[in-house]
């Protein structure tokens, strides 16, 4: 029911790209013969710029917002919420 409810996004398009260059059983059996197509490497390249945007977002959120945010809880002495469990890792 997922596909019904929700859009196709990125990483189902990075899943089908991978699916189309090593064929639906790749991993298991090696894919089909030869290189991946030109129109395969200018869809990895157009993904990849996507993803860039993306990542962009992503980081200048956790660097500028989450950052604000905390700044904000230190100053009103409000503890900051963690996830047990969960190291705290840059995006690189």
């Amino acid at each position: 029911q997922d596909p019904i409810r929700f859009p196709s996004m990125l990483d189902n398009q990075y899943i089908a790209l991978y699916e189309y260059v090593t064929g639906v059983d790749g991993y298991r059996y090696g894919g089909p013969e030869g290189r991946p197509t030109e129109g395969a490497y200018l869809r990895f390249d157009e993904l990849n710029t996507e993803w860039a945007v993306l990542r962009r977002r992503l980081k200048e959120t956790i660097d500028i917002d989450v950052a604000q945010f905390n700044a904000k809880l230190e100053q009103l002495g409000v503890p900051a919420i963690t996830v047990p469990g969960v190291p705290e890792r840059p995006i690189p």
